[in-house]
């Protein structure tokens, strides 16, 4: 996969050819400034973006006055459905349908008439919408679909890796060192049981402060169990809902290779390298485990966690003690903990299966559709992305003598903060600072230049410019994409709401037995069996053959 390292004022002059959207006629849209209400995860935070040029700039160049709504996760649904219902639609809702318990499925419903068909609007309509068009259907997202039609602009998904986090210091520590004598990390499952088994002990290191560490362990995993996906591929496990060889529809969590998997966690566990109390860790308790010096790695994203996890992890620790280890690869070697066989030889842990994880949706609320579309356009676009990664020309960046785009970060981040800054608003309450700090939530900038050169919708990030300090640990995590695996029926979304909820079903079973395996209260033999029947107690048959069938639909296999 190619990395957007580096803008020249070539490509920029070239991607600034293409019109603004808005500045187009036709469609219904009548050109007058609108008042656009965005419902979007925590968006009740983003006040500060009123006091932010980008933001401002945005406004002014689409004529719109943009107002944020919002709910934290947990609470997003509980807020947003009664609105929906109600009728009093915002113009732009943010939905994670696999998540959303069915309740985008129901709005997509044409029958409801809550959201717009994008396909009515999109279709002939490629002149002043020419980045929609390309992004929606696009081959990595024309499947996601609902009723036959496209009611999400797709958010585009990170191009960076889940990688291994480990503290270097403890590496050395140990004496896990490359020929220099500095940490290196470890690159097979056998090195990574070395490694889990020397980190895990009493008083083995000291914290910031030169104390004693107390007890300590290899690591304490999140019970959200895609977080250990750089090691599963290594046991010859493909991601999620899959499509065989064979043409058969297959489930990660239920492949029988998921039991030499679930048996070297538990060995693992029994000998005292998994933090015990793992299976309550929920949002950032894993991370904090690491922060606290309690265990000595964790497996998160890549480019996207680089800012706040290291930076919080040198908060607590000091600067220069982490390094990015890659997915695990298998040997096929003798586990010296199960005395079996480790992984399948040559097969490496992926770093993300990197799905559909939710979109934009207009409802039928909104009181010109079409200049909502332009809002959309616009900031996917060419010239709405590099305003987005780099801010204002001349105040937040300038150009080098080679053409290469250097950052002003300390221009950039005293108006607007990293990802999860906080400023106060000009009533003094805490928010977040302007359109950089909604992250994924208002859509990635996307790399049109590299999808001229590819065919692939891309994130255009620019490692060098935007993170001078992470950016070894950066392009390491990022390198590490090549280990990247997809489903086959990756952001097929076509399915009947049906699926959805047995999926749900299917996923508690699922995880909560290896949760369970992992600590030993769940047996791989007998106990494996009655989880494979509570799944088709759940609908796993009524799953696998629906997906089949959508998948010969769209023609995914014969």
């Amino acid at each position: 996969m190619k990395k957007a390292i580096r803008l020249t004022c070539l490509a920029l002059a070239a991607a600034m050819v293409v019109p603004m959207a808005s500045c187009r006629s036709g469609g219904g849209g009548n050109g007058s400034s609108q008042s656009i209400r965005i419902f979007t995860y925590s968006g009740d935070e983003y006040a500060g973006a009123k006091m932010d040029s980008v933001f401002q700039k945005i406004e002014s160049d689409v004529g719109v006055e943009i107002s944020f709504e919002g709910a934290k996760s947990e609470n997003y649904y509980t807020k947003l459905t009664p609105m929906m219902n109600s009728m009093d639609l915002p113009d732009v809702v943010w939905s994670d349908p696999e998540n959303s318990e069915g309740a985008f499925q129901r709005w997509a419903d044409p029958t409801q008439d809550l959201l717009w068909n994008l396909d009515e609007l999109l279709i002939g309509n490629e002149d002043r919408y020419p980045y929609l068009n390309k992004l929606v259907y696009s081959d990595q997202y024309k499947n996601i679909q609902y009723y036959g039609g496209h009611y999400l602009v797709p958010a585009v998904e990170t191009k960076t890796a889940w990688a291994i986090y480990y503290r270097a210091d403890w590496l050395e520590a140990i004496g896990f060192v490359g020929e220099d004598g500095k940490a290196k990390a470890p690159e097979t499952l056998d090195e990574f049981e070395e490694v889990m088994s020397k980190f895990s002990g009493v008083n083995l290191f000291t914290d910031a402060n030169g104390n004693p560490s107390g007890q300590t362990y290899g690591i304490s995993p999140n019970t959200y169990n895609y977080y250990l996906n750089p090691l599963y591929g290594a046991f010859g496990i493909t991601p999620d809902w899959d499509i065989t060889d064979g043409g058969e529809v297959s489930y990660m969590y239920a492949r029988e290779q998921f039991k030499p998997y679930l048996e070297w966690m538990n060995a693992m566990y029994k000998k005292g390298w998994i933090d015990p109390t793992f299976n309550q860790n929920t949002g950032d308790t894993d991370r904090n485990q690491w922060y606290n010096g309690k265990v000595g790695c964790i497996m998160t994203n890549g480019e996207g966690h680089m800012e706040w996890v290291v930076a919080n992890f040198e908060d607590a620790n000091g600067a220069d003690k982490v390094i990015v280890g890659p997915p695990l690869l298998g040997t096929g070697n003798t586990s010296s903990l199960t005395g079996k066989t480790l992984g399948v030889e040559g097969e490496r842990g992926y770093s993300d299966w990197g799905g559909d994880y939710g979109g934009y949706a207009i409802t039928k609320g909104t009181k010109d559709v079409y200049k909502t579309l332009d809002l959309l356009e616009y900031l996917i676009s060419p010239e709405g992305s590099k305003l987005r990664l780099y801010g204002i020309e001349g105040t937040h960046y300038t150009y080098g003598e080679e053409g290469n785009i250097v950052a002003d970060l300390d221009g950039r981040n005293s108006e607007r903060s990293n990802y999860f800054g906080k400023v106060k608003d000009l009533d003094g309450n805490s928010v977040n600072a302007g359109l950089h700090g909604m992250g994924s939530r208002f859509g990635y900038a996307v790399d049109w230049d590299e999808f001229e050169k590819s065919g692939k919708i891309e994130i255009a990030t620019d490692i060098g410019s935007l993170y001078p300090k992470y950016g070894a640990l950066v392009r390491q995590a990022v390198e590490y994409t090549k280990y990247l695996q997809h489903s086959r029926l990756v952001n097929v979304t076509a399915y009947p709401s049906l699926v959805y909820n047995k999926q749900a079903e299917v996923k508690n079973i699922s995880w909560s037995f290896v949760n369970k395996a992992i600590i030993g209260t769940a047996n791989l033999t007998s106990d494996w069996d009655g989880m494979i029947s509570d799944l088709q107690k759940a609908g796993y048959n009524d799953i696998k053959n629906i997906i089949r069938e959508t998948a010969q639909e769209l023609g995914i296999i014969g």
